[in-house]
């Protein structure tokens, strides 16, 4: 049977991963010898959201501090404004201390874009946040979803001014909800309730938001595999592909699989 999706955020910068995302490819695991990978906590993206640049990237170490690395010096510096700033994690006025885990990122328009949990009661509440690239001016955009407590997954997707929200509740009901944070307009691009089913995505490029249905038998095997893309300027959907399939990856406007 498939396994239990563990609460978790991600940032799936699909467009900028998959189009060259710089002059160099960078490993985490030797990008920066003052790189304190302690602090980093995780080369998974799964763990460490990444806004990548030009000339270097955005990051969230394991304290929640945004911090930034610099392809041509290799060197990585907190992403504060403060002159004089000792950048401690515990100091609620540097620039880098953000609230909450902020995985997802993404630069659009000027803006260093993330997002941050607020824990509630019976909700937890995820918002947009943007700070300017030296990290001040940090704005709450909108609040992008509420995800009940009792919800044994969630995943959030940032692209552009688009935040998209899955999650899992009771391990059967899966839902995706794509928000245009400029207009606030929300739409459902999946929701349905069988244990047999399993959503992947939505994995964003260029213009279009693609996300997977897979279908088990009681057995937990892969029976079947259907893939949809949701166009971001008319907001129709259509079935792009339904096989099962080991691999895909993305031309501009289409599917490619294998």
């Amino acid at each position: 049977m498939r396994k239990k999706r563990n609460v978790f955020i991600i940032l799936m910068a699909m467009v900028l991963i998959m189009s060259g995302c710089g002059k160099k490819n960078i490993d985490m695991e030797t990008a920066g010898e003052s790189m304190d990978y302690e602090e980093v906590g995780s080369t998974n993206t799964t763990n460490v959201g990444i806004a990548l640049m030009e000339n270097g990237f955005y990051y969230q170490n394991k304290y929640t501090q945004l911090m930034y690395y610099d392809y041509e010096t290799d060197q990585v510096t907190y992403v504060c404004s403060k002159p004089n700033c000792k950048h401690d994690r515990m100091d609620s006025e540097c620039d880098a201390n953000i609230n909450g885990d902020s995985f997802p990122m993404a630069f659009w328009n000027g803006r260093l874009y993330y997002t941050s949990d607020i824990p509630g009661n019976a909700f937890m509440k995820i918002a947009l946040f943007s700070v300017k690239p030296d990290g001040s001016d940090r704005k709450e955009e909108c609040a992008v979803a509420e995800i009940a407590i009792d919800a044994t997954g969630y995943l959030v997707t940032v692209y552009k001014h688009y935040a998209a929200t899955t999650y899992t509740v009771n391990d059967t009901h899966q839902r995706i909800e794509l928000m245009d944070t400029d207009t606030g307009e929300k739409k459902v691009l999946y929701d349905k309730d069988d244990k047999l089913l399993y959503v992947d995505g939505p994995y964003f490029y260029y213009d279009y938001a693609y996300y997977s249905e897979k279908k088990y038998d009681k057995q937990g095997k892969k029976i079947a595999e259907t893939f949809y893309q949701y166009n971001l300027k008319t907001k129709k959907v259509s079935k792009v592909h339904e096989r099962l399939m080991d691999a895909f990856t993305f031309t501009k406007d289409s599917l490619i699989c294998s």
